[in-house]
Order: C-alpha cells, then sequence, then structure tokens
C-alpha cells in the first residue's frame, strides 16, 4: 500500500485527535507521539488502535525494539506508512517524531484511584499542560495511588500532558472528576482534602499529613477555589527570596516528603 498523504482520511483523524480535546474523549482514544512512548504503550496492557509511521523508518520497525515489533507482529495492529513530512506538520513536536500511534483512553473511574493506597492528587484548575504531566511523573515516581482532574483542567490526554508525563499516564491510575464528586468521594472514603498553599498553611515539615490525604492543587494563577470545601492547608516552607513555587515542583516535594514518611515508618 502506498505510503498516506495528509489528505487521507486516517491522517485527518490523527490530526483531529492530536489537536482537539472533544474528538478524543468521543473516540475513547489519545495519541502518543516519538518511538519511546509508541513502545510504551505496546508494552502496556493499553489496546492500540494503530501505529503510523514515516516511509522512511516503516520499513525498519525493529528500530521500536526487537521485543516491541515481536508484539506488533503477533496482534496484527495496524501500521500505516506515511509520507515524508507529513508527521511532522500532523503532530504537535518541534521536532517532527517519525512513530505516533492511536491508544485506547487509560482513564479510569475516579472511586477506583481514591480506592488504592496512597494518597491522590487532585489538580483542581491546572491550566498548564507541563505541569500536569509533571505531576502525573511525580505521582507514579513517589508512589502515589493515583492522579484526578477536575473539570477546568487541561485534558489529562492532551499531547504535550503525555509527553509531560514521560509515560507514566499509561502507567498511573488517572481519572476525571467533578469538585462536588471529589468532595462526595473523599468523605465516603474516610480521606481527607488538603490544599496545597503557597503563602499560608501549615508547614509541610512538622505536619502530620499522611497516606489517606487527597492533595488539592490549584490553578497555577488563581489558586484553589474559594469554594472548594478543604480540610486543611499545606505549605512548603520555603528560604530566600523566593516568592512561590511552580506547581509541579511544590507537588513533587510533597509526594516525595510522604514516600519518605512511607519508607521510615516503623510500620511500613
Amino acid at each position: 500500500m502506498a505510503p498516506l498523504a495528509s489528505s487521507n482520511q486516517h491522517v485527518q483523524l490523527l490530526r483531529r485527535l492530536v489537536g482537539r480535546r472533544s474528538a478524543r474523549s468521543d473516540a475513547g482514544v489519545f495519541v502518543v507521539e516519538g518511538p519511546v512512548l509508541v513502545a510504551e504503550a505496546i508494552r502496556s496492557a493499553h489496546r492500540i488502535r494503530a501505529v503510523y509511521a514515516d516511509v522512511a523508518v516503516s520499513a525498519d520497525i525493529e528500530s521500536l525494539g526487537r521485543d516491541v515489533a515481536a508484539m506488533l507482529d503477533a496482534t496484527g495492529v495496524l501500521v500505516c506508512t506515511v509520507s515524508a513530512g507529513v508527521l511532522g506538520r500532523v503532530l504537535s513536536t518541534v521536532s517532527p517524531q517519525p512513530w505516533c500511534a492511536i491508544v485506547e483512553s487509560p482513564l479510569v473511574d475516579a472511586s477506583e484511584v481514591i480506592a488504592a493506597p496512597g494518597p491522590v492528587v487532585a489538580c483542581v484548575g491546572i491550566s498548564d499542560p507541563g505541569n500536569l504531566g509533571t505531576v502525573v511523573r511525580s505521582a507514579e515516581a513517589m508512589g502515589a495511588a493515583g492522579v484526578l482532574v477536575t473539570a477546568g483542567s487541561v485534558d489529562p490526554l492532551a499531547p504535550k500532558v503525555v509527553r509531560a508525563s514521560a509515560g507514566s499516564v499509561l502507567r498511573v491510575p488517572l481519572g476525571e472528576v467533578t469538585a462536588p464528586d471529589l468532595l462526595e468521594l473523599a468523605h465516603a472514603s474516610g480521606r481527607s482534602l488538603v490544599g496545597l498553599s503557597g503563602a499560608s498553611g501549615d508547614d509541610l515539615w512538622s505536619s502530620d499529613l499522611g497516606d489517606r490525604t487527597i492533595l488539592c492543587v490549584g490553578n497555577e494563577a488563581a489558586g484553589l477555589p474559594a469554594g472548594l470545601e478543604l480540610d486543611g492547608l499545606i505549605a512548603v516552607a520555603m528560604v530566600g527570596e523566593v516568592e512561590s513555587l511552580n506547581a509541579a515542583v511544590a507537588t513533587s516535594i510533597v509526594l516525595a516528603e510522604l514516600a519518605r514518611r512511607r519508607r521510615t515508618s516503623p510500620t511500613h
């Protein structure tokens, strides 16, 4: 079959999935870009709908790794060869990627995230995809139960979020939730809702924060919404003249401290 041109219906679908949250949501899929993330998606338990390869690399499918090439061959996943330069125009990366894949959405029900052991991060209005992706990556690295994203936040499966997560969106329990449902789930599960504050709140280092916490992280500019009923606020004490920390950095610090407490706890 001849390489697909930019006008091909499959390429047009790929373009819509990359560019539109509604298209991803309606189809229940998202796009991973680059050979590393494509290989990670194929190795994961998530179903791959299709793989797209630039004509220059499609003949060398083992460039994804011998095990991945064998999986593709065994499962019969459609590999579409695309004309030179097309993926570079369709995908959202600055440096054109020779591989991408359409993957079924990994999002789970919010109750599954709440029920899992460990702290939960609730992103309440985070708008920067790099921040959200970093939060998901840190959640995996620090052993959190998962990440919840409320309405008004950036799409957790947007291409920039996926890249910033370095593939963690494929492995970390990740769900969407409304603010009222978040409150209801927290109360029903006996978890506490603690807001991450840049200016006030209990000092993280002397707090009794534990693994039953849902750490609420607000919008980068506006912070947490005033109507969110929190059980408390936590702050990362700083020195020097730094006014505030990036939302993802502050969240990562809190998750690292909770992981340290688990490792040093006599009951761990």
